[in-house]
């Protein structure tokens, strides 16, 4: 006979308890859980629905011999409807092993668009399940999340690289440009800085994707509440474009996109002739630009460029 342990399960829209409690005295005792969430950066999908199956193992056969065989009991539907950007609140689960199953929303099981075999969940032990994308398509990184109080006018933050375009980051704090200071160093795709407990104020993060030791990207991160949590993504959009994602504690979240800053092109040289403009020898700023032709401020992202000027139809690569 197989017999398949309970799981428990703390849901948004309720609480399925169980307890083995045998003293009859009338009071159930504390459970024991870890807590779940998930943080959807997928781009290509929509909602998701992500499962969780227990699994078990029969440690006897019919014969009476023990077998060990691991086998799995009914999924359970523990969030529902997840959208991209959006983050779960925790969920309780009991210790254990399972298996994680994701799904577009509404879809069924079998029609699963990611599977992780087995993830084990220890008691009183927080994680973070992100799916992302690692370019290849849709992908899961397990994380454990410290939720001890990081104490009086300080936050916890660390760095995950979920931006699957882009190889190792340095991300420093600039907030005073004449100091730098780095916070994390050759941050891998797919990998969690460590966390760091900080001033919640405001502050200027400066990311750097070629390590070039120039910033390519600044964020702009106000002053937060003190004693927040937060995983700070560094993530894609669906156009490749680098945005900062934070999830904190409670399971809200915001995005932070790259901060702005305004250039205006202006030809000063009689002797150049007419000019093609280029920024990183990709994007054409100005197309036949004359002397003492200038352009009105345009809106960029701040960061560091390489400015190509070359003839008129000239090749900027060159």
């Amino acid at each position: 006979v197989l017999l398949v342990s309970v799981v428990c399960l703390t849901l948004a829209i309720g609480v399925v308890g169980c307890s083995d409690d045998d003293d009859d005295n009338g009071v159930a005792p504390t459970p024991d859980y870890a807590k779940v969430r998930v943080q959807h950066l997928y781009p290509p999908a929509g909602g998701v629905d992500v499962y969780a199956t227990p699994i078990v193992t029969n440690s006897r056969s019919a014969q009476g011999k023990a077998e060990g065989l691991e086998v799995l009991a009914d999924p359970i539907k523990v969030f529902e409807n997840i959208d991209y950007l959006e983050s779960s609140a925790f969920a309780n689960v009991s210790p254990g092993e399972y298996q994680i199953d994701v799904t577009l929303t509404g879809e069924p099981i079998d029609q699963a668009v990611l599977t992780i075999p087995s993830l084990e969940f220890t008691k009183d032990i927080n994680y973070t399940a992100v799916a992302w994308d690692d370019g290849q398509g849709i992908a899961a990184l397990a994380l454990v999340d410290d939720v001890t109080n990081p104490g009086a006018n300080t936050i916890r933050v660390r760095a995950i690289h979920v931006a699957n375009a882009i190889g190792q980051v340095d991300i420093w704090n600039v907030t005073d440009p004449n100091n730098p200071i780095p916070i994390w160093v050759d941050l891998d795709t797919g990998a969690a800085g460590e966390y760091f407990e900080v001033p919640n104020e405001a502050a200027t993060l400066g990311f750097d994707v070629d390590n070039d030791q120039l910033v390519d990207a600044f964020f702009e991160v106000p002053a937060l509440n003190e004693g927040l949590i937060l995983n700070a993504f560094a993530s894609l959009d669906g156009n490749g474009n680098l945005f900062l994602h934070a999830q904190f504690q409670d399971g809200s979240t915001v995005s932070i996109p790259p901060a702005e800053t305004s250039l205006r092109l202006v030809h000063g040289s009689p002797t150049a002739g007419d000019v093609d403009i280029w920024a990183n020898a990709a994007v054409k700023l100005a197309d036949t630009f004359q002397f003492t032709d200038g352009l009105p401020p345009a809106t960029v992202a701040s960061g560091t460029y390489d400015i190509q000027v070359t003839a008129v139809g000239g090749d900027p690569q060159n």
